[in-house]
């Protein structure tokens, strides 16, 4: 039995040799775009290091502050990155904030209207609630103030 990994490295259409070969050919950009001058450029740095310490230039002091360099300028670059998306983040928001209210402005005017009928609606309805409840307060207090007359 196939394990899934074989499985799935079988091609199955023309559409799976087409994304196989697009693949290669992207497997092989990134080799002789980034791998080989990446390896080019750590063997040079390598050997120009080796040069530099066997010629006895530097000391350990100003090798120790090459290699904060080297370790801070990452963190530099990526805080970097991340105040340039903060801030666009704060240049949409705002324009954002500034396209809203005139956008919003039929909108409100509907909600206003459907409070000012809500209003209306539940003083009238309180008043039909209310009116019975007061009429009957007010007849019972009558009541008892004739019964407090004999």
């Amino acid at each position: 039995m196939l394990e899934y990994a074989e499985m799935r490295a079988e091609l199955h259409g023309p559409w799976e040799h087409e994304r196989a070969t697009a693949r290669g050919r992207y497997r092989r950009a990134i080799l002789w775009w980034i791998d080989i001058p990446l390896a080019f450029g750590l063997v040079g740095l390598a050997v120009a290091v080796s040069l530099l310490v066997r010629g006895g230039i530097g000391t350990a002091s100003a090798w120790a502050d090459v290699a904060l360099s080297a370790l801070i300028l990452p963190a530099f670059l990526l805080g970097l990155a991340g105040l340039a998306v903060l801030a666009s983040l704060v240049y949409l928001a705002a324009r954002v904030l500034r396209w809203l209210p005139g956008r919003s402005a039929p909108i409100a005017a509907r909600l206003w209207r459907v409070s000012r009928v809500a209003r209306r609606g539940s003083r009238k309805l309180a008043a039909v609630l209310i009116a019975p409840s007061a009429a009957g307060a007010g007849l019972e207090a009558a009541l008892r103030g004739l019964r407090g007359r004999r």
